[in-house]
């Protein structure tokens, strides 16, 4: 094994390649950055700039999804802000990274259709999480859907896939799918039978233009 820097780095979650160099999660002693490295000493570099980090751990430690030449990711604007996180884009150099939008907090479970990218997020004075959809342009990220309508206050995205052209996604136990339109969002089914539950759907893949899943009745 052969050490690419000497630097003192405290590499955080995964990492993702993007135009040429990998990408992390990475710590030195001014704090959490986004950094990139072509695995060489001299192009080990911090890309966002001062002031902006990566914020994830546990299950989403590099909430971030490559769309269009541009990688997606959120941040915090600053240390006093880790739980208002905000929708990024950068290109990998530090003049091409920026916050899309404040409408949006908190964006993770990525997943890209047709050039758009989907993500979960909340409202700025809400802990509620929604639908979203973001082109990398403040005008052009908006809600897809509101879960609020359907009381899943606090459950997130599971599975989410691409089949057929649409963008299908679990709340718990409940199928839906998008066409990326609130009105074009719509119930599917509910995997649970009357009066009994169903676990979460957890995984779907995309199979001959069709979505397949998991689930278990009870």
């Amino acid at each position: 094994m052969n050490t690419i820097t000497d630097q003192e780095i405290d590499f955080r979650g995964d990492f993702i390649y993007f135009n040429d160099a990998v990408y992390f999660n990475g710590e030195d002693n001014n704090g959490l950055y986004l950094w990139k490295t072509d695995g060489t000493a001299d192009h080990t570099l911090k890309v966002a700039k001062p002031g902006l980090f990566i914020s994830g751990y546990g299950a989403h430690p590099f909430p971030g999804i490559i769309n269009d030449g541009l990688l997606y990711y959120r941040s915090a604007v600053n240390s006093d802000d880790e739980d208002q996180n905000k929708l990024f884009v950068t290109n990998g150099t530090q003049s091409g990274t920026f916050k899309v939008t404040d409408k949006v907090l908190n964006p993770y479970e990525f997943i890209v259709m047709d050039d758009i990218v989907y993500f979960e997020g909340t409202d700025p004075d809400s802990v509620h999480y929604d639908l979203w959809r973001s082109d990398g342009t403040d005008s052009g990220t908006s809600k897809v859907f509101d879960y609020t309508q359907d009381s899943f206050h606090y459950f997130g995205i599971s599975g989410a896939t691409v089949a057929g052209g649409k963008l299908f996604f679990a709340l718990a136990d409940w199928l839906y799918v998008t066409d990326g339109t609130e009105a074009g969002t719509t119930f599917v089914l509910e995997t649970g039978e009357p009066g009994g539950g169903a676990t979460p759907i957890t995984k779907m893949v995309s199979y001959q233009d069709k979505a397949w899943f998991l689930t278990a009745r009870y």
